[in-house]
């Protein structure tokens, strides 16, 4: 099973996530951003300090986004998209 090796935040909103796998994924959070728990954690400044623990990103305190959300938001981003991750 594919697992959440690295993560960091970029301006704009963005994770840089690496997997497992090799493969790189840049997210887009601006959706999330509406969201009570991801506002404040943007108001803050903690959203520039995501962890992982292999199967989720989390913020100390705050939300986290699940391997699976993670494959949602890139499924709804890419028509098409099958869930997978490629190199």
């Amino acid at each position: 099973m594919t697992k959440i090796v690295r993560t960091a935040a970029l301006d704009n909103h963005m994770l840089d996530i690496e997997f497992s796998s090799g493969s790189l994924v840049l997210l887009d959070l601006s959706a999330k951003m509406a969201e009570p728990d991801f506002f404040a954690l943007k108001t803050d400044g903690r959203l520039y300090h995501p962890k992982t623990d292999g199967s989720c990103i989390y913020w100390p305190d705050g939300p986290s986004i699940s391997i699976t959300e993670i494959m949602e938001i890139l499924q709804g981003l890419c028509p098409g998209f099958e869930g997978g991750l490629h190199q």
